[in-house]
């Protein structure tokens, strides 16, 4: 899987880098015994949220300067909404459970998709007007198109995820069953070996786990597994 962080989005937001950890296992992707429970407990405890909130905050201004709606926020700031409207984070598969705690709990936009969606590199990418986008959950819907100016996650033939992490497909949405996924991971300053092996720990089984970062300048690009 080659993950590629196109020289302009660096060049238009500097000091951001692209993560990303893909995970194969013998079965059945899931987490390990007691880690939801342990990154819900972290998210509940004092300050818990200190980090997505600092998150949420800084990723506006990214999104404020793409010049997005306001209706369209990062995903670390959706999930935090989320929680502290419901308190839980909703999630239909185990696996996406998971990574949205560690995505609360690090305070870190991040997604997780099947890598046979994807269609040649996974590029972030100013990729302008036009590129076809179906919504998760709608996959009979008539396809959206990226607009000028936005950042995204696109592959050869389609968006993946639009505003950098504010809207995921529905070709790429993790499944129950799967034994492979790949987990993406937008960085400000974080250490990308340290969030990308984190969560590859919390996953059951010890799967084989490949993990790189690319932040179009220095590393453009880089191919995992």
């Amino acid at each position: 899987m080659k993950i590629v962080h196109e020289r302009l989005v660096a060049e238009r937001f500097p000091g951001h880098v692209t993560a990303a950890v893909l995970v194969r296992g013998e079965g059945e992707l899931g987490p390990r015994e007691g880690a939801v429970e342990e990154l819900r407990g972290r998210v509940a405890a004092a300050d818990g949220t200190q980090a997505a909130r600092r998150a949420a905050g800084r990723w506006r201004e990214v999104f404020a300067a793409m010049g997005a709606k306001p209706k369209y926020g990062s995903s670390v700031q959706v999930l935090l909404e989320g929680y502290e409207e419901r308190g839980s984070v909703p999630a239909p598969v185990a696996l996406v459970e998971l990574y949205c705690w560690y995505s609360l709990a690090r305070g870190v936009p991040m997604a997780g998709y099947r890598p046979e969606g994807i269609s040649g590199a996974l590029r972030l990418a100013v990729p302008g007007k036009g590129v076809p986008f179906t919504p998760l959950g709608q996959p009979r819907a008539e396809p959206e198109r990226t607009r000028k100016g936005e950042v995204a996650y696109v592959d050869d033939e389609k968006a993946i995820c639009r505003y950098w992490n504010c809207r995921d497909c529905d070709q790429t949405k993790l499944t129950a069953g799967v034994a492979e996924a790949l987990f993406v991971f937008d960085l400000l300053d974080e250490d990308p070996e340290d969030v990308a092996g984190g969560l590859a720990s919390l996953l059951d089984g010890s799967p084989q786990a490949a993990s790189g970062y690319v932040d179009g300048r220095e590393r453009e690009s880089v191919t995992l597994g």
